[in-house]
């Protein structure tokens, strides 16, 4: 070992030329094998903020948005009693529903409460259904309880989707802040 080390050393100049840039060729090599390995792994960040995070956060809002929509068309054909209204109620929540599919056809959503998301929208549309067939019976003291069921109904659903509008943000942000 110590002769190879003394040979190296009384070598010519071609020899510790050669040595000298053999090692920093395997610096480079070394140097961009790490910088490869990083980028892979944020571009898979990056796939995953894309194609899972931003979809989730946007499709949420709009989900809230159909819901609001289909509260509104509820309310008016409850009170105005028009059939018309009650089509576009039904309009929302068949938008309601394709929304919640999108959800579901996302990058590992399986944390997702889409399940108990779909329970709920049925609850709903069946408190509205109820008043829909209804319309004529209700006094005001069962008008408005069965509003404040309605009402109840509607708040754990905009609470849920919130929750997963606000959780897919925090993933995204987590996602982009980590070192």
């Amino acid at each position: 070992m110590k002769r190879t080390i003394a040979r190296l050393f009384r070598g010519t100049i071609s020899v510790k030329l050669l040595l000298g840039f053999l090692s920093c060729g395997i610096m480079t090599i070394l140097i961009a094998f790490i910088a490869l390995s990083n980028l892979q792994r944020l571009n898979k960040i990056n796939d995953r903020i894309v194609k899972r995070d931003i979809p989730l956060e946007e499709t949420a809002n709009e989900m809230v948005d159909t819901l609001l929509a289909q509260e509104l068309y509820g309310r008016r054909s409850l009170l105005l009693k028009s059939s018309e209204m009650e089509a576009l109620f039904w309009k929302r929540s068949d938008e309601f529903k394709m929304l919640r599919r999108q959800i579901g056809n996302l990058l590992d959503v399986s944390d997702l409460p889409l399940y108990r998301l779909a329970i709920l929208h049925k609850e709903y549309n069946r408190l509205y259904q109820t008043g829909f067939e209804n319309r004529d019976d209700f006094s005001s003291s069962a008008y408005e309880d069965h509003e404040r069921l309605i009402q109840r109904k509607q708040e754990e659903l905009l609470e849920l989707l919130q929750r997963i509008t606000r959780n897919a943000r925090k993933a995204r942000m987590k996602k982009v802040l980590r070192p």
